[in-house]
């Protein structure tokens, strides 16, 4: 069971990362960010799983000009990391597998906030998963 006796509660520490392409003909902008902080995963039933953490974020961007030809492939004119910001993520998950050994299906909405040399940057997004999860379900004497 979990951390406080019979609830199905658990401290975790997440490292996240979100990625997101904006592009047009003549440019395209790529920025990427990494969370890590602290989270919880509760189990209301043995087979759903949900989720959320929060922590410090880091952004890395970068903006190509393609001078008129989307076909050329051409080096960042600018690939910046940002400073420090906050992120989160929240999920829900079917919890497959039985004993220490888990697969899970799931969706999670992630993001990221933190300053650029533009203002500040933000990303998010919703997206599915598949993972392999490993935990002790062992009961408490």
């Amino acid at each position: 069971m979990g951390f406080f006796s019979n609830i199905p509660l658990f401290f975790v520490v997440d490292l996240d990362y979100t990625y997101h392409i904006l592009a047009n003909d003549a440019e395209m902008f790529q920025a990427g960010a990494v969370m890590y902080g602290l989270g919880l995963v509760y189990y209301p039933i043995p087979l759903i799983q949900v989720a959320g953490s929060f922590g410090a974020s880091n952004g890395l961007y970068s903006f190509e000009n393609f001078d008129g030809n989307p076909k050329r492939t051409s080096v960042p004119v600018e690939s910046t990391f940002s400073g420090l910001g906050f992120g989160y993520n929240i999920s829900a998950a079917l919890d497959l597998g039985k004993g220490k050994h888990g697969l899970q299906l799931g969706a999670k909405y992630s993001g990221a906030s933190f300053p650029t040399k533009a203002g500040d940057g933000n990303l998010n997004g919703i997206l599915g998963f598949v993972r392999y999860a490993y935990r002790n379900k062992n009961k408490r004497e």
